[in-house]
């Protein structure tokens, strides 16, 4: 490996991030028990599509996917794996095979992530936890990505839920509707 690779997360998974010490890799659906989970990690250096599940607009239903607004409401997050670090992780296609994760599947996730915009040709991973002293954690704010400390980054998040429902609260003050 000669890239830096990233694994994309949202502010409310920090926490338990952080009390585990480690990334864990994906549970595996209960249908597929001959599966093994996979970390996921993108060469990316922008953001990985695929990495936070779009936002629901609770008026119209409509499915919301804009990093800057995931950004300002829940926070965009990436580890940094070194490409000097010693992890076992491999690239996709590889990675699907060391899961055991068959054919059809492997076709479903590559059309799912293109559908949100990825690129499967980008995407690496291991079966096994990455404990958080190999990597490097960046938060994603209006100049880019800047390193931040978990400290920092559980900080901002909470922050960043006393402002949302702030908000919220004062829409619903100023629309009539109460609680």
């Amino acid at each position: 490996m000669t890239v830096t690779l990233y694994h994309y997360t949202c502010g409310h998974k920090l926490q338990g991030i952080a009390k585990a010490e480690h990334l864990a890799p994906s549970a595996v659906p209960p249908w597929a028990t001959h599966e093994q989970g996979i970390l996921w990690f993108s060469e990316n250096p922008i953001y990985e599509a695929s990495a936070c599940k779009p936002m629901m607009n609770p008026a119209t239903g409509e499915k919301i996917f804009n990093v800057d607004l995931l950004r300002d409401r829940i926070g965009l997050y990436r580890f940094a794996l070194g490409f000097d670090v010693e992890y076992d992780v491999r690239k996709w296609p590889q990675i699907a095979a060391v899961a055991r994760i068959r054919e059809p599947q492997r076709v479903t996730l590559a059309v799912a992530g293109m559908g949100m915009g990825a690129e499967p040709s980008q995407w690496w991973g291991s079966v096994l936890a990455c404990p958080l002293e190999l990597l490097s954690l960046e938060g994603l704010t209006d100049d880019g990505w800047t390193p931040i400390t978990m400290e920092d980054a559980l900080i901002e998040f909470h922050n960043k839920q006393i402002t949302v429902a702030s908000y919220s609260e004062h829409k619903k003050e100023i629309s009539g509707v109460t609680a």
